[in-house]
């Protein structure tokens, strides 16, 4: 269901029950999905009330594109109008189509900063909250390992490579020392 609002005569707002209710399906396989329809939202409904010029100059700013499709189309969304997303080339893409037709896609870059609407140092400062109050469950602190699978880096201490995000140097490495000959997760479950 679309919902086309008119106030002061001309702003018109673009919402979208289906779509939002596709966006929370799609953050089970995607965790991003639906602060991405968010924005996605957000920013087509400032989009609609900018002139021509106001929203190029928006978009250029912010690095958003408006790859295939537009903003007049949006008027086309029904109940049967699908939502894909997909992250490519540190970007993000949200198509809707209906059928075949693309009503339209947009992509913008893989900035937590600009989906979430906030500055950095409002960012730094939840992240900063979130770390502080985090604890690791006593079942899950202490996985059992084979020292076999582990890589030796230290006298006592040895490493179990994870997965890498986008750059190596952020990863999810875990890292053990060794107590009385058995691997222990380094860790400090009073922090």
């Amino acid at each position: 269901m679309l919902l086309s609002k008119t106030s002061y005569g001309q702003h018109k707002t673009f919402e979208s029950k289906e779509l939002r209710q596709a966006a929370s399906l799609l953050s089970k396989e995607n965790p991003y999905a639906e602060v991405l329809y968010h924005f996605t939202e957000d920013y087509l409904n400032q989009l609609l009330v900018l002139g021509e010029k106001e929203r190029n100059w928006k978009m250029e700013a912010d690095d958003v594109r408006i790859e295939e499709g537009g903003l007049e189309k949006l008027r086309l969304v029904s109940g049967q109008t699908a939502l894909a997303m997909s992250a490519k080339d540190n970007r993000y893409t949200v198509e809707l189509t209906n059928g075949k037709i693309v009503l339209i896609r947009l992509s913008c870059p893989m900035s937590y900063q600009l989906i979430t609407r906030k500055k950095l140092k409002e960012l730094e400062a939840e992240y900063l909250t979130e770390l502080a109050a985090f604890r690791v469950p006593a079942s899950k602190a202490s996985p059992e390992v084979d020292k076999r699978d582990l890589q030796k880096i230290a006298p006592q201490l040895y490493l179990q490579r994870g997965t890498d995000y986008f750059l190596e140097s952020i990863n999810n490495n875990l890292y053990y020392v060794e107590e009385k000959g058995t691997p222990a997760l380094a860790y400090d479950p009073a922090i």
